[in-house]
């Protein structure tokens, strides 16, 4: 091989080799772009899923306060029914055991 072949077939080589880089690079955009896309979407998901789990949390952060104030009243109800039973009682007692 001449001097000449020899620069030609260099330079084959590094045309190769510099279209193979391209591609890897274009590779590697795409692959990145894909990623951000897959990151994008999970954090959209995620946040998603917490919305849902606060709106969980609240509703029943309410509910329990509601039972809460439904227990409260049916002490309440209690209190005056056993008031009322005992006064009649008394009554009772007073009327016809003295």
């Amino acid at each position: 091989m001449d001097r000449d072949e020899l620069i030609l077939q260099k330079l084959s080589e590094l045309s190769t080799d510099l279209k193979q880089v391209q591609k890897d690079v274009t590779d590697i955009k795409l692959q990145q772009s894909e990623d951000r896309r897959q990151s994008e979407n999970a954090i959209l998901k995620l946040e998603g899923d917490l919305q849902r789990v606060e709106s969980k949390i609240d509703g029943g952060v309410t509910n329990i306060n509601e039972r809460k104030a439904d227990t409260n009243e049916r002490w309440e109800i209690g209190g005056i029914i056993i008031s009322i039973f005992l006064a009649i009682s008394a009554f009772v007692k007073s009327f016809f055991f003295s």
